[in-house]
């Protein structure tokens, strides 16, 4: 069975890969798992400061007007 997702070659810095490999094991993921997992988890959390800086200046010209 192929997977629907084609192959990325990523090159780490050995110390950071080794880093990554361990919280992998800790956390009981593969190390592609990981990856994925802290890159969804950066994007959701720039997405959450991207909405509340959006709010913020929404309010700040609601409150100029």
């Amino acid at each position: 069975m192929t997977s629907p997702i084609p192959p990325f070659g990523l090159r780490l810095p050995p110390d950071l890969k080794k880093w990554l490999a361990e919280q992998a094991a800790l956390n009981r993921r593969s190390l592609n798992s990981e990856i994925t997992k802290r890159l969804e988890d950066s994007r959701a959390l720039q997405s959450r400061k991207h909405k509340q800086k959006s709010c913020s200046l929404a309010e700040q010209k609601s409150d100029a007007d």
